[in-house]
Formats: structure tokens, C-alpha cells, sequence
């Protein structure tokens, strides 16, 4: 049996089919290879010697996988960064080699009209969350100076820096924070930012970075749609907001309106004003369509229509082609008032009120007293889990084992590089960027290469990806030339942006287990799926395990509704706890069948939103 079996492992077994000769003789010679070094690592390794039976190959695997593994502790101080550092920057000129080839350039297309939607989206909902202490200027200065020095100095240059959901709830909460104790919000908000950095530091000092294993899918998904939850009442809330102001019934709004200068006999001429009537009606069409048409070419991707390439590309650039067809839209109705986005004219604050753009940290108005400083530590706790969280989550997508990058990760220093930059973009009244990991997936697809010479019937298989920086670079210079275009993002109506939020919610929502369990909890035994947390959990069990996710998305909900609401990433880290404390009510099986992830088959039509599960 073990002559059998060896003779099986050393053996190359080929599909029938009418292969390649030239393929042949390619593919044989590098499978000869490998056989020869697995060979050879039997060897050494001793599977029988002196009557003593060695450990296997497959655990010398694992053990080799142990030592090389990037989030293991080296026990020295800053050794996971120094380990990193050395890791890549023997690569650091292929970095920009690599990136020598034309099939970069289609990527640098779509990643910057992909990137530049939710840039401008964030940006327009900053400045309404911030009373326009920072805009789409600042978003787009942030997005591009973050994104370029990231893509210098990280470790994993394959992840795009940009805006996210849930930072951007923490800036409007730092904004009210600021603003019910009476402190200047731009130099606090830097005195925050200066502690994330000094705490990022901290922790890549110390290796904490081991601790994102203890992050499992049930943490995630509870993250995960606690954000969507809050991306769809935010959208719903400014519809209320906008019939609120511009009630149907009545022509007159309760805002400033717009009307010409007054005539020699001082009598103000309304003519020209826009008509209010319809207002509240044309922002709820414009929201809901923008989501109708970004959502529908989406699930185009899917369908039959066109080739596969053609449908990817449509579906990739949706969220693009949304907000063109509903501002020809408003175009249309040109006569009826709609909000539009506030611009500033190239490279100027969005705020009259400010001066430059360096934040002094001591104040600017009133003197920073000490107790606000330190105060400023417990928003920057909260901060720092959150950023620790989305970057780590994004550096362990990347680098599964079917991804097959070949020059690693780098978990400490991409840590250590984005706290650097918050700390910069703090001091100088930037939004604080981060990890985005839909961006990054579309980024990883486009970079694919994958086979072409396969079987009939086999689905493409990857082959390896253009790991490279140069790509990065350029996609974040293109974002901030966008700057100069502010004479046509003034066009854009705020109902678009809330659309594009709506549409983020709702797409954010599907592959969630947590929301297909919840969907179950409706649906009879005999009706639910073949999947792997139904067949291995008894039903009882698994409804138990989705009700107590459900309810720890409720507090969260119910705590972003209070005076709590900053601190919602300390209650997220307390769901490791509670994930452990499950394990008294659930055998490994059933917890493993739960919380674990599913195998990715990659499919070069996969939506980049069916490839991460958690919204982030």
C-alpha cells in the first residue's frame, strides 16, 4: 500500500481530451520538479528511519506553514515589522517591474472610476454630517495623499486606501462628540487622530496583530450588518429630512431659497427661482433610481447578455453609470429645486471658516485644555479597533492560500503605515482613510491572470496575480486631478449620493449567511437548503445561533441611537467573548459548521461582492 501510494503521489494524471503538445511539454516538466522536491523533502524528512516512525509530509507542511506564517509573534519588540520590512523590500523593484505590462492598464481604468464614486459620495455626505468642515475637496486630498503613500510603503500594495462606511459614521460621531461638550472639532479630531497613531504603533510593537485570529465569522457578520442596517436608515432618514422641508402640499420651503437681485423699485423678483413643490417627490425618484439602476446593472454581470467580459465591465462600472443617467435626469427637470453637491473651486478648504489646511492641535479658537486632550484618547481606542479591524480583515482576504500571491503580506506594516497616516491626515483636517475591501477584490480580479488553455467543460483556474504598486499609485493620482472637475460634481444632486448609499446597504446585504439563517427562520425544515450549516446543525440549533446573532445586532442598533454611539467597536470586540461563551451550548462540529468560512472557487465571473462577505 505504501508502494502504491507513492507511486500515485509521484504519478501526473491528464483529463482525456486533445491536449496541447506544446502545453505538454510546458506543464510536465514543472510537475516533474515539484515530484522531485517532494521527493526529496521525504528524504530528509525520514518517513521511516531506524525503526522510527517520522512525522509525515503533510505535517511538515503545517509546520512549515507555522513558521511562515505572517501573523505569528517573533517575541522580540517590533519583530513582526522588522520581519515584514525584510520580506518585502528584497521585492520592492519588482514592484514596479511587474507592473510593466498592458494589462495593467485596463486596471487602472476601472479601479479609478470604481474608487471615485464612493469618494465623491463620502465626501458629499461628510460635508452634510460635519456642517462642511470637510468635503469632497479634503475626501479627495485624503483619498489620493493616503492612497499614494500606502501603495509606497506597504506591505501588501494590492489593497486600495479609501473612504468606508463605518468610518464614516465614527467622524459624525466625533463631530457630535465635539459639539455637545463644547470642544473645536478639527483640532480634537487631530488630537484623535495623533493618539490612533501612537496606538497603532503600540500594537505593531507589542505583535498584537495575532489577535485579528480571534475575529470569527460570527464577529464579522454581526459588523457586517449592524453597517448595512445603517447605510439603509440613513438613506430612508434623508428622504424623511427632504418631505420634512419640502412638504407636497405647499410650494414654499423652510430653507434658503434661491432668488435673483432686487429690481430698482425694490421689489425682490421671484421669476427665476425653482419651484419647491416637487421637490421632496423628484429627490425620492432620483434616490431610488439611482439604486434601481446601479442594483440592476450589478446583477447584470450574472445574466446572459452580452459576453462575460462585457457584462463585468458594465456591472463594474454601475455605481458610474447610476449617477450620469440620474444627473441627465436632473437636467431634465431643471426647473424643480434639488440639493446639490458643495464643491470648492481646485484646492481649497470646504469650510469658510477655515483658514489653511495644518490644524493647529492646541486650538485654534479656544486654547486646548489637557482634559480634552486625554479625552481624546477614548474616541481614538474606539478608532484604532475599527482601523485594526478593516485592515487586518482585508490583508487575510487577500492572502488565502487559492489567491496564490507570491510575495506575502504584511500585516504589521500595513498597520504601522495607516496609523502614520491618519496621524497626517488628523494634522492637516483630512477624513481618515482605510482599507476598503470591495475595492481591493475588484482590484485583486482585474490584477488576475488566469488559464486559457484547460480542459472542455473545466472552468478557468487561476494562475497568479500582477502583484505590483504601480498601479496603485496612478489610480490615486488620476482621483486627485478629479479635483479640478468641481465645476461638474456640482451637478450632482445629494438624492444621487443617498442613492449610492442605498445601493451599498442593500448589495452589502446578500451573501451574509447571518441574513440567509434569518431568512430560514420563516421557511419550513423540509424547504431549506443543502448547505453545510443546515446539514451538520440540527435545525434548533441553528435558529438558536441566528437569534443570538440578531439580538447582538440590536443592541448595536439601539446603541448608535444614544449617547453610546462612539463607542460602538468596543461592544464589537466584546462579541469575542460571547463567541467563546457559545462553545459551552455548541459541540466543535456544529461551530465549525456555523462560524467557519466556506472554500472560494474562483470564477472570473464572480461579483467582487460575493467574494467578501463582511461590508466593511
Amino acid at each position: 500500500m505504501e508502494a502504491v501510494a507513492s507511486f500515485m503521489s509521484d504519478s501526473l494524471i491528464i483529463p482525456p481530451g486533445e491536449w496541447d503538445r506544446n502545453l505538454l511539454n510546458q506543464t510536465v516538466p514543472i510537475l516533474a520538479n515539484q515530484a522531485k522536491e517532494l521527493s526529496a523533502k521525504r528524504k530528509r524528512g525520514g518517513l521511516r528511519s531506524r525503526g522510527v516512525q517520522k512525522e509525515t509530509f503533510h505535517e511538515v507542511i503545517q509546520e512549515n506553514e507555522i513558521f511562515d506564517d505572517p501573523l505569528s509573534r517573533t517575541g522580540m519588540f517590533c519583530g513582526g515589522l522588522v520581519r515584514d520590512i525584510k520580506r518585502r523590500f528584497p521585492l520592492y523593484l519588482s514592484d514596479f517591474k511587474d507592473a510593466l505590462d498592458v494589462h495593467c492598464l485596463p486596471t487602472i481604468i476601472f479601479i479609478y472610476f470604481a474608487c471615485l464614486a464612493p469618494a465623491i459620495t463620502f465626501g458629499g455626505l461628510l460635508s452634510e454630517k460635519t456642517n462642511a468642515w470637510m468635503g469632497v475637496s479634503e475626501m479627495i486630498l485624503a483619498t489620493t495623499l493616503s492612497g499614494i503613500l500606502f501603495s509606497l510603503f506597504a506591505g501588501q500594495p494590492l489593497i486600495i486606501i479609501g473612504a468606508t462606511g463605518p468610518l464614516l459614521v465614527f467622524e459624525r460621531s466625533t463631530f457630535e462628540l465635539s459639539e455637545n461638550f463644547g470642544i473645536e472639532f478639527l483640532p480634537w479630531r487631530a488630537w484623535v487622530g495623533i493618539w490612533v497613531m501612537v496606538i497603532c504603533f503600540i500594537i505593531v510593537a507589542l505583535e498584537g496583530c495575532f489577535l485579528i485570529k480571534y475575529f470569527t465569522r460570527f464577529t464579522e457578520e454581526i459588523f457586517a450588518l449592524m453597517i448595512s442596517i445603517v447605510f439603509l436608515y440613513d438613506s430612508f432618514h434623508y428622504v424623511e429630512n427632504v418631505f420634512r422641508l419640502y412638504p407636497l402640499s405647499t410650494g414654499a420651503a423652510k430653507s434658503t431659497l434661491i432668488y435673483s437681485n432686487s429690481t430698482d423699485n425694490g421689489v425682490v423678483n421671484y421669476t427665476n427661482r425653482p419651484s419647491t413643490a416637487n421637490t421632496a417627490l423628484l429627490s425620492t425618484v432620483l434616490m431610488i433610481g439611482t439604486f434601481f439602476v446601479a442594483h440592476s446593472l450589478r446583477k447584470l454581470r450574472h445574466s446572459h447578455f452580452f459576453g462575460p467580459r462585457a457584462r463585468r465591465i458594465v456591472s463594474d462600472f454601475g455605481v458610474s453609470i447610476a449617477i450620469a443617467t440620474m444627473m441627465a435626469v436632473d437636467f431634465l427637470t431643471e426647473g424643480v429645486y434639488k440639493q446639490k453637491l458643495s464643491v470648492p473651486d481646485g484646492l481649497s478648504v470646504t469650510s469658510p471658516n477655515r483658514e489653511s489646511w495644518l490644524i493647529n492641535p492646541m486650538g485654534v479658537v479656544q486654547p486646548m485644555s489637557v482634559g480634552a486632550i486625554f479625552a481624546a484618547l477614548v474616541p481614538a481606542i474606539l478608532v484604532s479597533i475599527l482601523i485594526f479591524m478593516e485592515i487586518e480583515f482585508t490583508g487575510i482576504i487577500l492572502d488565502k492560500k487559492d489567491h496564490k500571491l507570491k510575495k506575502g503580506v504584511g500585516y504589521n506594516l500595513d498597520l504601522f503605515v495607516l496609523g502614520l497616516l491618519v496621524g497626517l491626515c488628523s494634522i492637516l483636517g483630512l477624513p481618515w482613510m482605510c482599507a476598503t475591501p470591495v475595492h481591493t477584490l475588484s482590484n485583486f480580479h482585474a490584477l488576475t491572470v488566469v488559464s486559457t488553455n484547460h480542459a472542455p467543460g473545466e472552468h478557468p483556474h487561476l494562475i497568479g496575480v500582477r502583484e505590483q504598486r504601480l498601479t496603485n499609485i496612478v489610480i490615486h493620482l488620476l482621483i486627485g486631478f478629479t479635483v479640478f472637475l468641481s465645476p461638474v460634481m456640482r451637478h450632482i444632486p445629494i438624492a444621487v449620493l443617498f442613492g449610492v448609499f442605498l445601493f451599498l446597504g442593500v448589495s452589502s446585504l446578500s451573501h451574509i449567511q447571518l441574513v440567509e439563517r434569518v431568512k430560514l427562520l420563516f421557511v419550513p425544515s423540509a424547504y431549506h437548503p443543502d448547505e453545510r450549516f443546515v446539514m451538520n446543525v440540527k435545525t434548533s440549533k441553528m435558529h438558536l445561533f441566528t437569534i443570538v446573532q440578531v439580538c447582538c445586532v440590536c443592541v448595536l442598533i439601539a446603541m448608535k441611537h444614544t449617547f453610546l454611539a462612539p463607542a460602538f467597536p468596543f461592544f464589537i470586540i466584546c462579541m469575542i467573548p460571547l463567541r467563546k461563551l457559545l462553545e459551552k451550548f455548541f459541540s466543535s462540529e456544529e461551530l465549525e459548521a456555523l462560524d467557519t468560512d466556506v472554500e472560494d472557487v474562483y470564477d472570473s465571473d464572480m461579483d467582487e461582492y460575493d467574494s467578501v462577505h463582511f461590508p466593511i
